[in-house]
Formats: structure tokens, C-alpha cells, sequence
């Protein structure tokens, strides 16, 4: 999937933002929350808070539609995104213990790209 077809301008900034900037937390005991990701974004692109978060739904939302048909979304050095199929399989009732079987559904998978893992491991030492 290309993504300049598929996404505004607005919402590649958005993606290089997130790529370049966002994963770099200085306490690893804080996750970043969605406001704060939405903050940080708008500070960065001279955008909006009220634009950020537009461009947040609308990549989700695109993200989403593309998984649902079946699309893998691929962001180059970023990852890509795929659905795969888990198969029906035995579980258990955690309360009562008692086996349960588990419906096969579809699962939204993501696989980081090596460029991706490579700057993780940098930031990390």
C-alpha cells in the first residue's frame, strides 16, 4: 500500500512525526498518553491541538479501514501492519476453571521495521 495515495499531507506529517519524534519517552515508567502525543505533535508541526487530533483520527480511522479489508499497511522504516487470522482454540474459565472454547477471529499484528529496532536500540544505550 502506498501511503501517499491514501493519506493527506496532514496526515504524513503526522506519520513522520510519530516515526522521528514520539517513541522518545525519558521515563519508561510513563507511558505517553494521547494528549500528550497530540500536544507534542501539534507543538512540532506548528499545528493545532484541535488539527493534531484530526489528523490522529483520521490515520486511525484509515488505518483501521485498511486492516478490515485486509490491506497490509506498510510505513517505511516505521513497520507494517497486518491482520492475521488466530484460529478457534481450548481455553479456561478464569473463575470457575472450567474449559471454554475460544472463537477464531481476525487480529491486527504489527511488525517494526529494522530501521525502526535500530534506533531503538541506540536511544536505549
Amino acid at each position: 500500500m502506498r501511503l501517499a495515495g491514501h493519506f493527506s499531507s496532514l496526515e504524513l506529517l503526522f506519520l513522520e512525526y510519530v516515526w522521528r519524534y514520539a517513541l522518545i519517552i525519558d521515563d519508561v515508567e510513563a507511558p505517553l498518553k494521547q494528549r500528550e502525543l497530540l500536544q507534542q505533535l501539534a507543538v512540532q508541526a506548528g499545528i493545532t491541538k484541535a488539527e493534531a487530533e484530526l489528523v490522529l483520527e483520521a490515520l486511525i480511522e484509515q488505518l483501521t479501514m485498511a486492516l478490515a479489508r485486509g490491506d497490509r499497511v506498510n510505513l517505511l522504516g516505521f513497520g507494517s501492519f497486518e491482520r492475521s487470522w488466530r484460529k478457534s482454540r481450548q481455553g479456561r474459565n478464569p473463575a470457575t476453571g472450567a474449559p471454554i472454547e475460544i472463537a477464531g477471529h481476525y487480529q491486527a499484528r504489527f511488525k517494526p521495521a529494522q530501521k525502526f529496532k535500530d534506533s531503538l536500540t541506540q536511544r536505549s544505550e
